[in-house]
């Protein structure tokens, strides 16, 4: 992707060369989901599709095919809600020729480089114990709000917007209270 920033067609769409570092690590760890059948986001498109009748608004039509693999509208919709991340002074449309041309190039790329990973996953493992007790829902819900690829920057944003300090206090409203870019789902 830093490469096919090269080629894009609007300068304001470029982003800093250590945040291409950032958006790389966060397309992998959404490759791990989309690999593995995490169901991150898989509840993503869920949700979606419940409020707006697709998975990606702005992005397709209701009647588009159901997503598959490395499908490009995905990671044009993934990109675009977290483009205020990285850069905050651009408004990018969803449908804007570089944000496609980014993702067509991570989608080729994502196909090619998972292939031959086999679909084994520690944060799937994580995940999969049986949710008995209540702190074995809080402990996944903390680390899904504040750590997982799709809350992780946001918890960032919320807080130096907020200028507050990583403590509980500020990762329990962030996790309880705070509304996403996510179509309105909450951590």
């Amino acid at each position: 992707m830093w490469k096919t920033q090269n080629t894009l067609a609007h300068a304001a769409c470029r982003l800093r060369d250590a945040a291409w570092s950032d958006v790389a690590v966060l397309l992998v760890e959404w490759a791990e989901d989309i690999h593995n059948d995490l169901g991150l986001w898989r509840t993503v498109e869920a949700h979606q599709r419940q409020c707006f009748g697709t998975p990606w608004p702005f992005v397709a039509a209701p009647l588009d095919a159901e997503p598959q693999g490395f499908d490009a509208r995905r990671i044009r919709y993934f990109l675009w809600n977290l483009w205020a991340c990285f850069n905050p002074e651009l408004t990018l449309s969803p449908t804007h020729q570089d944000l496609n041309r980014l993702a067509d190039a991570a989608g080729r790329c994502l196909s090619e480089r998972m292939a031959p990973v086999p679909r084994d996953s520690g944060l799937k493992r994580f995940l999969a114990p049986p949710n008995d007790y209540g702190w074995d829902i809080k402990r996944k819900l903390l680390w899904m709000g504040i750590n997982s690829y799709l809350f992780r920057f946001l918890h960032f944003k919320y807080l130096d917007h907020g200028q507050r300090e990583p403590d509980i206090a500020a990762k329990d409203d962030f996790v309880c209270a705070h509304c996403t870019e996510w179509g309105g789902a909450s951590a």
